[in-house]
């Protein structure tokens, strides 16, 4: 198969990397420390600045993310890719609100098995493995067993090379 707009789609897929490793080290306060309820509402308006596609012109992830979702237009899956980013920044809102609530209360809250694995499902196998798919040319929906058994062990890798390096932040923190 042959991939249609290449050059594009690898730019839809660096930027894309760009402004979520920005949103996610400010939402876990990486390299701003700040309170933790005002980087939840950061996330919170990128999310919502992404869904409505109402950019902060003096915010340049937005301008970033404006990029992208044109580019996506520009090869058409603007409107799956979108959905992709959300399911993403749900993920992000997901770890601002558990660093939020901890820092309200003093108190450390240890999430179920099924709360973690469920949000890295949410992130990794539908945001991240359906975004990846719909830029490299394969729609989630109409994906061969061998593509979409690729994105599971994507997945399976990011979460278990996440979770110790979380693990080691949580405790310090």
């Amino acid at each position: 198969m042959k991939l249609e707009n290449p050059a594009e789609r690898i730019k839809i897929l660096l930027n894309t990397y760009i402004f979520f490793r920005i949103d996610d080290d400010k939402a876990d306060g990486e390299f701003e420390s700040g309170n933790p309820q005002e980087r939840l509402e950061y996330v919170i308006s990128r999310m919502d600045a992404t869904r409505l596609s109402k950019w902060d012109t003096n915010r340049a992830v937005d301008s970033i993310t404006s990029e992208v979702l044109e580019l996506a237009s520009k090869v058409g899956i603007e409107k799956e890719l979108r959905k992709c980013l959300l399911i993403i920044f749900e993920s992000l809102v997901f770890d601002a609100k558990r660093i939020n609530d901890y820092r309200e209360s003093g108190k450390r809250e240890f999430l179920s098995r099924f709360s973690l694995v469920d949000n890295y499902f949410r992130l990794d196998s539908l945001g991240t493995g359906q975004a990846m798919m719909l830029i490299f040319g394969d729609r989630p929906e109409e994906a061969s067993p061998e593509t979409i058994n690729a994105c599971v062990d994507f997945s399976d890798a990011v979460s278990i090379s996440y979770t110790p390096r979380d693990l080691i932040e949580d405790i310090r923190s």
